[in-house]
Parts: structure tokens; C-alpha cells; sequence
């Protein structure tokens, strides 16, 4: 009985820790990239992060906040990474700015910060995936959605149809979709850290 109440134990631990990540990744690796500087080096300090919650999940509280603990954890492996590093003299001053950073910073404010940057980098793929769009297709899309055109009107400023409008709609929000379907992930990150 005690080993079936295990299996079901690990198989919803293996259930939490996949939402976890796919949540958290990507803002704990900003996070840890703005104190170290390095995507491997950031990826490192998140992977061990897991693993270490990962070692503890019989005694972690995950009623509490975990993302607060997570940012916390990576601040904290960044920090010991920096004061390993501040011995080599190219990192001397690096560090120390960073180490000084990260001990100021509170949590809500670097979730804030990555939230902008991931906002940042969602707004630019927008905007390269509009430009890519048919001239018919992209005149139409911006009509819509910047200067809040209807159909109607649209279609008396471009001189098509509301018909051709609707298929210009219709192609260019398809466009759109595809080509932005790897950041449907960062929306719901986004949408996460602004909680």
C-alpha cells in the first residue's frame, strides 16, 4: 500500500515539476543571465535549481509560493557564483556590481523586469512577423488593429471589397498565428508573473 501511495506521490510530483518548467524556465534563465552573463552559465544555475527542489519534493511546502522560492534560489546560486568567480581579476568588478545588484533587488522586482523583457522580445517577433505579411494583408491588419478601422471603412480606404478585407483579415491573422506559435508559452508566462 505504502509503495502505491508513492508511485502516485512521484507521478504527481512529475506532474507539478513539468508545469513548473515549462512556466518558469525561460524568466528564471533571464533572471540568471542578467547577474552572470551567460546563457550556458544561466541554464546551469536553473537546471541545478530543479534538481535541488527536485531532491527535496517529499519536504518542500508547495502550497507556498514556489516561484518566489525559485527566483530566490537563483538570485542566491548567482550570487555564489559571482563570489566564486570575483577571485579571477576579469570578473572582479563585474561581480561585485552584480553581487551588490542581486543583493538589492527583491524578487517581485526581477519578476517585474523579466515580464518587460520577455514583452519586449514578444513585441519585436510581432512586429518582424507583420512586416513579412503581403502588402494587402499588412495594409489591412494595421488599419484594423492600429487605426480601429471597421471592415466597412477599410474597405473604402484601401478600395477593395469588405469581402477581400475579411480574406486579407482572415490570411494575416493566420500568418500571424503561425509564425508566433512558439510565444504562445511567453504569453501565459507573461500572464503568470503579472499575478
Amino acid at each position: 500500500m505504502e509503495a502505491k501511495n508513492r508511485s502516485k506521490q512521484e507521478k504527481q510530483f512529475e506532474k507539478i515539476f513539468k508545469n513548473l518548467f515549462e512556466i518558469y524556465f525561460l524568466p528564471l534563465k533571464f533572471h540568471a543571465k542578467h547577474f552572470v552573463g551567460s546563457d550556458e552559465v544561466s541554464e546551469d544555475i536553473v537546471q541545478d535549481t530543479f534538481a535541488h527542489l527536485w531532491e527535496i519534493r517529499f519536504s518542500f511546502d508547495f502550497s507556498g509560493s514556489v516561484k518566489s522560492y525559485l527566483f530566490q534560489a537563483i538570485q542566491n546560486k548567482c550570487i555564489n557564483y559571482l563570489k566564486h568567480n570575483q577571485v579571477k581579476e576579469k570578473y572582479k568588478s563585474f561581480a561585485s556590481i552584480k553581487i551588490r545588484e542581486a543583493e538589492l533587488f527583491t524578487s517581485d522586482f526581477i519578476s517585474q523586469q523579466v515580464a518587460i523583457l520577455i514583452e519586449k522580445e514578444l513585441s519585436a517577433s510581432i512586429n518582424k512577423a507583420i512586416a513579412k505579411l503581403p502588402d494587402r494583408c499588412k495594409a489591412t491588419f494595421l488599419l484594423s488593429r492600429e487605426e480601429g478601422l471597421s471592415n466597412k471603412e477599410i474597405s473604402k480606404e484601401l478600395g477593395i471589397s469588405v469581402k477581400a478585407v475579411e480574406r486579407n483579415m482572415t490570411r494575416a491573422l493566420s500568418s500571424l498565428r503561425q509564425a508566433l506559435q512558439d510565444y504562445t508559452s511567453i504569453v501565459l508566462i507573461i500572464f503568470t508573473l503579472m499575478k
